[in-house]
């Protein structure tokens, strides 16, 4: 089991907004969260990737103890509105997510370029690594994103609205990636989503 909740219960603060959550992640599995607006979706996701306080079990891989870099490792996650730095190429975006990966001293090793070449490839990013994110479209740019969590070479991956900006052709490109992606490399995807045809 990738992620197992039970009575799960969180949100920001002392204002709780989720309540007895219970779900079972298994590899090579793709859940869809689905509702409107201000549902609790995202706050999920920000939840099962560890980033907000919780109160009932949550485990990752039959642990609940991991720590930062590890889980890391094993999560990738993508919020709703990720964001980038001006000066940033596409090629520095991806390779943010080898971060957790790095040795003590920072050093990219050759699996970590070997990572970025094969996500760049895989997601028709690779004429755009030289170029400035500032300088893509929308739906480029969140091809990119997903890339970095790519990159990470997670267990997870959590997706907050991964379709955003993206048009049909690479809306049906992306879910069949998706689909190839859990099946292949055993992948446990949960997405959040309000496009019921998605």
């Amino acid at each position: 089991m990738l992620i197992e909740a039970k009575g799960l219960r969180g949100g920001y603060g002392q204002k709780g907004i989720l309540h007895g959550i219970d779900l079972r992640l298994e590899a090579g599995r793709i859940i869809a969260l689905i509702g409107p607006n201000g549902s609790g979706k995202s706050t999920l996701l920000r939840l099962l990737a560890g980033h907000l306080q919780h109160e009932g079990s949550l485990d990752w891989l039959g642990r609940s103890d991991w720590p930062r870099q590890e889980l890391a490792r094993t999560v990738g996650y993508l919020p709703q509105f990720p964001s980038f730095e001006d000066e940033q190429s596409v090629g520095d975006v991806l390779r943010l997510g080898r971060i957790p990966h790095l040795g003590a001293f920072g050093f990219e090793s050759p699996a970590d370029t070997a990572s970025v070449r094969n996500v760049a490839s895989l997601l028709e990013l690779a004429e755009l690594l030289d170029r400035p994110m500032r300088e893509l479209s929308g739906g480029q740019r969140q091809r990119v994103f997903i890339g970095r969590c790519l990159a990470q070479e997670p267990k997870i991956l959590l997706l907050d609205e991964p379709t955003s900006a993206l048009d049909l052709k690479h809306q049906a490109e992306l879910a069949g990636l998706l689909r190839r992606l859990a099946a292949e490399r055993q992948l446990g995807i949960v997405l959040a989503c309000h496009d019921l045809n998605l």
